[in-house]
């Protein structure tokens, strides 16, 4: 188990225990990412690139003209522009003799391409928010981000050149024709490396992601361009801190998620089902067997839709099912789970008891040993509120820093499931390739 040097670190916005001492560096990981954040809400840009790590920048330069070159060739082609293969592959001075006078109308006043490559890094930047974030995204309320709210929640420095910013981000999306809106969000990750004494930030899937980026319109696009009605948002007040005796508590959040890593790697199900929260367990027994549920309609939707050509389709179903529901279906057995095991018999197993019975399924073949097998490291925890806080971690497989969130409930601190540690979708895959 990784030792873990223990510091007090009481900040406006959090409480945090993080590896190693405080650096006197001013200002710090959590103020650089706000200021940054404050720029990114005014839009100033100037302003924003300069809280950017310099190497970061070279990214959505690469990444945005290879995209612009790979289009503007299919422009002059008269083919619609997709942009084809990846764009970080694309030698952007290759390429400026064929379309270096090409007009990307994607960039205010339309330049060149060759006028766009010849910006720094720096200056692209510049151009490349004004593209993608600029004010008229504000018409479209799901492709906006400059606006949203987002709440730092607290940090762990990793390192003495890096950090780890855990913050709170406004969360949109569209469902049944309508706009969704989710405060205080979704957690996120921001990396901050420590150059020449100031705290430069990276990018992540929230800030700097340019997937979304389109350098040219769609030729003839059938349908009429609508966007929906943002729904009144009410912005939740930042939760109160932690009492020092929920902080000084042992055994800490960090010292939880540890055992339910080890209990994880060990395959000891029964160990792992003790340190998640119950109403977790509940939730995750109800959903699950509401999906368990769906599978024969699934399975006969999919056979309809090969018969029709159709090699996609897409299922919903209920977070939850009544007793009638269950009792219509209690005879169907689940590939991957014993046969004396059919859905009616899963369905009546305490959640706990479903959860182990879940994780022999999901977890005992071959093809999911990639996270079995994982080399998970605590980086250190931080306290959003007196009853949540978030551990923050790496492996050895995956770039990004993760988060398992822990609770406190009545039996003291348990972890909730996140996309690595009992993953819906786990099963799902180990079925596919048994």
């Amino acid at each position: 188990m990784p030792l873990r040097a223990r510091w007090l670190l009481p900040l406006a916005l959090g409480c945090i225990i993080a590896q190693n001492s405080c650096m006197p560096t001013e200002p710090g990981p959590t103020q650089t990412l706000q200021r940054a954040f404050d720029a990114l809400a005014r839009r100033d840009w100037q302003a924003l690139a300069e809280f950017v790590d310099p190497k970061a920048l070279d990214s959505p330069r690469q990444e945005s003209l290879g995209l612009t070159i790979l289009m503007a060739e299919q422009v002059q082609a008269g083919e619609d522009p997709s942009g084809g293969y990846n764009p970080r592959e694309v030698v952007i001075a290759d390429d400026l003799a064929k379309v270096g006078g090409q007009r990307v109308p994607g960039f205010r006043n339309s330049p060149s391409v060759a006028e766009l490559a010849a910006l720094s890094s720096h200056d692209f930047f510049v151009r490349w928010c004004e593209a993608v974030d600029g004010s008229y995204t504000q018409l479209d309320p799901v492709s906006e981000r400059a606006g949203l709210y987002r709440r730092i929640v607290g940090s762990v420095t990793e390192d003495r050149g890096l950090a780890q910013v855990l913050y709170r981000r406004e969360v949109r999306g569209i469902d049944m024709g309508k706009l969704h809106v989710g405060l205080p969000g979704r957690l996120a990750v921001m990396p901050l490396t420590l150059i020449d004494k100031h705290w430069r930030l990276s990018f992540n899937d929230d800030f700097g992601w340019s997937v979304d980026f389109r350098p040219f319109p769609r030729r003839d696009f059938p349908f009429p361009v609508t966007h929906p009605a943002l729904p009144p948002r009410v912005v939740p007040p930042a939760p109160n801190p932690p009492s020092s005796q929920r902080v000084s508590a042992r055994p800490d959040p960090a010292s939880v998620v540890e055992a339910a890593f080890l209990a994880f790697d060990r395959a000891d199900w029964t160990a792992l089902a003790g340190t998640v929260d119950d109403d977790e367990l509940r939730t995750f027994h109800d959903r699950q067997i509401a999906y368990f549920a769906s599978w024969p309609a699934m399975k006969n939707a999919t056979a309809k839709a090969k018969l029709s050509g159709v090699g996609f389709v897409m299922f919903s179903y209920d977070d939850s099912l009544p007793a009638d529901a269950i009792r219509q279906v209690a005879d169907v057995t689940i590939p991957g789970f014993p046969s004396s095991l059919p859905i009616g018999k899963l369905a009546g197993l305490s959640a706990a008891g479903f959860f182990e019975t879940w994780c022999k399924a999901a977890y005992g073949r071959r093809i999911v040993g990639l996270k079995t097998n994982l080399q998970r490291r605590v980086l250190g925890q931080v306290f959003e509120s007196d009853t949540l806080a978030h551990v923050l971690y790496r492996t050895d497989r995956w770039y990004d820093v993760k988060v398992m969130s822990v609770r406190w409930s009545r039996d003291g601190l348990k972890i909730l499931f996140n996309d690595d540690i009992v993953w819906i979708g786990d099963l799902d895959l180990a079925l596919h390739f048994e």
